[in-house]
């Protein structure tokens, strides 16, 4: 289905020509309107911009679709997609333009410009543009660049054709408008020709299907729009708090400095469907990142040289001696120009990656409002903001890109049996219950501790295990515990990693088809897990949780905690929606395939484990969770003091980034792979010792 039926070269070609054929339109209307109508028609440039958002977000979504469909999908796939999109984009596209309809007197105004027309020709470009959007995702996502290099330089010659003449007979900021709808309609019927030489669009107008489609393409959208807000934001605010004269040299400076943005704009275009094919994860989709990143930087930073050596030249050639204030401000708008095309790559980058990241763009354009809202004295004031928007935007967006590459599975830190078991070579449970216990220097106490709790699980009438994990504990503790009994497993290391790790650890080497952890501090009783194994046998809940919010809870700790307790458990609700009263109490027991799932995906280390693993449980669509009552005896010897409160506030806060930006809980299956490059977790211990193992 998907062949590169044109050259990436040619596409380089066509939008680089293309977009000097859009300065060529600029010049010449420049030269006719002057500083202050040239700002009015650069601030509405802008915002048909703004509002091609949404159709960048369709042909987004139409490319990902089309580049994921396969090699072995046919022509008439591909078409039933473009379908889709072309009916739900006909059918949304109306509702949008009788918006912008309606808002266009409230545009007017904000512009100051002449004419309330203006705002209603801005309407009318929303619904050929959005379908014209469909057409050209369907050809970036097949990879035929010549179609799409056609398809983009053809809507600029018309402008140049028609746009200019109209300038010149009077027609002014109108005419210049007219002239960029009538070009994309005629591309758009370009377009349509082209595809249905291929295979006709089977259109189909199914409120399903459009719901579903551009629920996909909303969030990008929101990505994309804050993007393009962050290019363009600057020249609406600037024409909005300077005078009308410098607001035209700073759209002058502006538009020039855009000119770096060519390159960008080719290099996602060609990068997005390579994204797609690795849907961004992995090290294949992080190469074409680095290539594609290399790219706009290196070619954007000998742009804006460029303009800079040559900004007077630059701007007198362009828009003439009127415009010669607007050399002061290339240099600062050319290298803004540089973080913004990154950023625009990155949005495609994570697009096809399937996370969210692009949604931290909106407060980093809320921060742009507010700094150019308190200093807007003159033009190079707001410029000095776009270009730190811009460093901000750089480096932060790179950094959560290579995170979002490169969160394969963290196969590589656990201990080997349980990448095996994640793998699908699981062994049938050989136990009905496995019990893990953490430590750390527990001393006699957890030595007491462990004797009862191998008492009890005596008692249950059902064959079970052991494991107790001492977590880097000096006390010689393991020892005595490995003494307890034969059916005690102790699994030492001397270096302590945290709780996360210790369960971790102890999880893999479980043989139960059930598997609890109950925390080693004998706070809680461990005769629970009797009621916990009742409700097993009557329900078959994935998941046993003990509670302290229970109503038949017996417990007994200070309020101070209490209330620490029930704020945390506000905040996770708030977070994440967890239908749960309690997420942190240390006894829960897990059904064996449900662990097998979860735990390859956890990353957490320390007291947060708990709720990463419900959060990770829900994600995959595991809903059999059932609270039970525990009891409770709080002690001064446990460890969740307030710096161990303060670090779970700070791993919540790490889980709610790798649920919602980087998707990380959402990599699919087949990305689960032992990584060969990095050793086991038991692998980088200086020594893992087993004592006792049950047999």
């Amino acid at each position: 289905m998907r062949q590169a039926g044109g050259s990436a070269a040619l596409l380089f070609v066509a939008i680089t020509a293309a977009n000097a054929s859009n300065y060529v339109f600029h010049v010449g209307v420049s030269r006719v309107l002057g500083p202050e109508d040239y700002g009015a028609l650069g601030s509405v440039l802008a915002i048909l911009t703004v509002l091609s958002v949404p159709l960048s977000a369709v042909q987004a979504s139409v490319a990902k679709q089309t580049a994921q469909l396969g090699e072995t999908s046919t022509d008439a796939d591909s078409a039933r997609v473009w379908g889709v999109a072309f009916a739900s984009a006909l059918r949304w596209g109306v509702v949008l333009a009788a918006a912008v309809a309606v808002l266009s007197p409230f545009v007017t105004q904000f512009l100051r410009l002449d004419s309330a027309l203006t705002g209603l020709l801005v309407a009318t470009y929303v619904l050929p543009a959005l379908l014209l959007a469909v057409t050209r995702g369907a050809f970036q996502g097949m990879m035929s660049f010549k179609h799409l290099a056609l398809i983009s330089i053809v809507p600029v010659l018309i402008r140049l054709g028609v746009g200019i003449p109209l300038v010149r007979l009077g027609a002014g900021v109108e005419g210049a408008t007219v002239a960029t709808v009538v070009a994309d309609g005629v591309a758009l019927m370009l377009s349509l020709w082209l595809l249905r030489r291929r295979h006709p669009l089977l259109l189909e107008f199914s409120a399903e299907k459009s719901r579903a489609f551009f629920k996909e393409a909303a969030p990008v959208a929101a990505g994309l729009g804050a993007m393009w807000l962050l290019i363009e934001l600057d020249l609406v605010l600037a024409r909005h708090y300077l005078d009308a004269h410098e607001a035209g040299n700073y759209a002058a400076a502006g538009l020039l400095a855009r000119a770096v943005l060519f390159v960008p704009g080719a290099v996602s275009m060609i990068a997005l469907p390579h994204f797609s094919a690795h849907r961004g994860r992995g090290q294949e989709a992080y190469r074409w990142l680095l290539l594609s990143a290399v790219a706009v930087v290196g070619l954007g930073t000998t742009a804006a040289v460029g303009l800079t050596l040559l900004r007077n030249t630059a701007i007198g050639l362009t828009f003439g001696a009127e415009f010669s204030d607007a050399s002061t401000l290339l240099p600062l708008l050319a290298f803004s120009m540089i973080g913004l095309g990154l950023a625009n790559l990155l949005v495609f980058f994570n697009v096809a990656a399937g996370s969210r990241a692009y949604q931290l763009l909106w407060p980093i354009l809320a921060l742009e409002g507010l700094l150019v809202a308190l200093n807007h004295s003159s033009g190079a004031s707001i410029a000095l903001v776009v270009l730190f928007v811009s460093l901000v935007v750089c480096i932060g967006g790179m950094a959560i890109a290579r995170s979002v590459a490169l969160s394969s599975p963290p196969m590589s830190r656990l201990p080997t049996e349980l990448a095996v078991r994640a793998s699908g070579s699981t062994e049938p449970a050989a136990l009905d219950i496995s019990l893990v216990v953490p430590t750390y220097n527990g001393g006699d106490e957890v030595v007491d501790h462990t004797r009862s709790i191998v008492s009890i699980l005596e008692g249950l009438g059902r064959s079970h295990e052991l494991i107790v994990v001492s977590d880097g504990s000096t006390d010689g503790c393991d020892q005595k515990i490995a003494s307890i009994s034969d059916r005690v497993s102790v699994i030492h290391y001397a270096r302590r990693q945290g709780k996360g790790i210790a369960l971790r650890v102890g999880m893999a080497r479980a043989k139960g088809k059930y598997v609890a952890f109950i925390d080693s501090d004998g706070e809680l009783d461990p005769r629970e897990l009797n009621s916990f194994l009742k409700l097993v046998d009557m329900y078959d809940p994935e998941l046993v949780i003990g509670s302290k919010r229970h109503p038949l809870s017996n417990v007994s700790y200070p309020w101070t905690r209490r209330t620490m307790s029930w704020l945390y458990q506000r905040l996770v609700h708030l977070l994440f929606g967890l239908n749960v009263s309690d997420t942190q109490t240390g006894m829960k027991l897990i059904r064996r395939d449900v662990l097998d799932s979860v735990l390859p995906r956890m990353l957490e280390k320390r007291f947060a484990f708990d709720l990463e693993f419900l959060v990770v449980a829900r994600r995959l669509g595991f809903r059999r969770f059932m609270e039970a009552p525990i009891t409770l005896n709080y002690s001064f010897s446990s460890t969740v003091d307030p710096t161990a409160a303060f670090r779970i506030l700070v791993d919540t806060a790490a889980i709610f980034y790798r649920r919602y930006v980087t998707r990380f809980y959402d990599i699919p299956e087949e990305h689960f792979a032992l990584s060969e490059a990095r050793p086991p977790l038991t692998a980088t211990l200086p020594a893992v010792a087993e004592q006792g193992l049950t047999l």
